[in-house]
């Protein structure tokens, strides 16, 4: 019953990006946030194009394509996540699409499109926050599929796989990128106002969650930092359709807030003060979601259609900010701390820690992959060995995260390539002792994650399961 569901589900997901497909432009469309210019690649007339008036479009160059496949491009997709490579130079871009793992570098001298990534699954991550950093990009959160997640993956192009980063501490029980945002000054993921989207969950209230998190990259931990402005929660549960944000510069949040009327609501938080603030201006709009910020400007599309149906209102920053007027704190930290002491760190302490971090992994010595060999019964598996078979045949039929692997490795503290090449090492081996000994091809093998489709597990073959019953007994 669960998978007729399934399949009906994603015949009318299908089914509604067909239906959209005539209505939707066949364009991806960005701007660049320093020189305040639309640019769009044009798959209708196979062209790259910067905007050079309201209505006219100057062609850049013909696009070229490689590893591209026109039925794997969403209709409905028409703003996706764009990161340069280099923020000064921006002639190489990241593009991500939303609800999916594709990642393709468009390069903007030669106007060509080529898709990196190898993932297949998608609709698990809409509403995801995209971010780069340290030179690799980053979602966090997101939802689809019925259901929500709180994880965070990061794209390794050596790989060219999504892979999961589990955090040693409590996270947000889910988050939707509507309020997460990376700050690149602190090097932390703040996220707040998550909800629950879809009614069936059995969580479901239909109110906002107050609670104010910050992610710290150094700790690979979530701590509880306070509430979000109770009179800015209360405005958003009070005929809420949708929402969503941006960071401007290193320290101020623009939030804009769709309601079901519907009119267009700005906000913004400066992040060093601590304060909130709300636009004076109401716009009639019907998207929140395709806003387009640059550092100077915030450009607002009204409408239900799409880009090119609907007029762009551009509005300073400058402006927003100038006709806005206070709401207080935009975060009551817990315990009645100062409000300041949210958004400083203390450059002594943080130097103290990153020395400290330096040290250890100057003294960690290099650690070679296991190297299995021949056996001919379970007795002569080693120690490592043996406590793998167990989890994997202690999960079985279900898999094992890959971190659950990392930890019986015991190759917590090494870096996320060189934790995957010594996994796999490592599995390669195990996997040849047991063909040995089981006659099976590849006993331990990748399976997509239930939570998320796009994370890779290990799991037991029930071929091999099955032998060891009889190898065992």
């Amino acid at each position: 019953m669960k998978k007729f569901l399934f399949v009906i589900a994603l015949l009318f997901v299908v089914g509604k990006e067909v239906a959209c497909a005539e209505k939707v432009p066949m364009v991806w469309r960005w701007v660049d946030k320093y020189d305040e210019t639309f640019y769009r690649i044009n798959f209708k007339t196979r062209a790259f194009e910067k905007q050079a008036g309201q209505e006219r479009w100057e062609e850049l160059g013909k696009l070229k394509t490689v590893n591209f496949n026109e039925l794997d491009r969403s209709p409905t997709i028409e703003v996706p996540n764009v990161i340069p490579l280099n923020e000064q130079r921006r002639d190489s871009l990241y593009i991500q699409i939303p609800g999916t793992g594709q990642v393709f570098l468009f390069t903007t001298q030669n106007a060509t499109l080529e898709r990196l990534d190898r993932t297949y699954y998608r609709g698990y991550n809409f509403r995801a926050t995209v971010f780069k950093r340290k030179g690799l990009l980053y979602s966090v959160g997101g939802c689809g599929f019925w259901t929500q997640i709180n994880s965070m993956t990061v794209y390794l192009p050596t790989a060219r796989e999504w892979e999961i980063i589990l955090p040693k501490s409590e996270s947000p029980p889910y988050i939707i990128g509507d309020l997460t945002q990376y700050l690149p000054s602190r090097d932390v993921i703040i996220s707040g106002m998550n909800f629950l989207k879809d009614s069936f969950h059995k969580d479901y209230t239909g109110q906002i969650d107050p609670t104010y998190w910050e992610y710290e990259f150094e700790t690979n931990s979530w701590s509880r930092k306070g509430t979000i402005n109770p009179a800015l929660v209360e405005e958003f549960n009070t005929n809420l359709s949708s929402f969503a944000s941006h960071l401007v510069g290193d320290d101020k949040l623009l939030i804009a807030r769709r309601d079901k009327v519907p009119s267009l609501f700005i906000y913004y938080a400066d992040l060093t003060t601590n304060k909130l603030y709300r636009y004076n201006r109401v716009f009639k709009s019907g998207d929140a979601d395709s806003l387009m910020v640059t550092k100077n400007k915030v450009y607002i599309p009204e409408g239900f259609t799409t880009y090119l149906d609907r007029t762009v209102i551009p509005v300073t920053i400058e402006d927003i900010i100038r006709d806005s007027v206070p709401m207080g704190d935009f975060v009551l930290p817990e315990g009645g701390a100062g409000t300041r002491y949210l958004y400083w760190v203390v450059p002594g302490l943080a130097l103290v820690a990153a020395a400290g971090y330096w040290v250890v992994r100057r003294k960690q010595k290099r650690t070679t992959a296991p190297v299995a060999t021949a056996a001919t019964s379970l007795s002569e598996l080693d120690e490592l060995e043996n406590k793998v078979l167990e989890a994997v045949l202690k999960a079985y039929p279900a898999s094992l995260s890959a971190e659950d692997l990392h930890t019986l490795l015991s190759l917590e503290g090494k870096s996320m390539d060189n934790q995957r090449k010594l996994r796999n090492e490592f599995l390669n081996a195990f996997n040849a002792k047991l063909k040995l000994l089981l006659q099976t091809e590849e006993s331990i093998v990748r399976v997509a994650s239930e939570k998320d489709r796009r994370i890779n597990e290990y799991a037991l073959k029930s071929e091999a399961w099955e032998k060891l019953q009889v190898v065992s007994s």
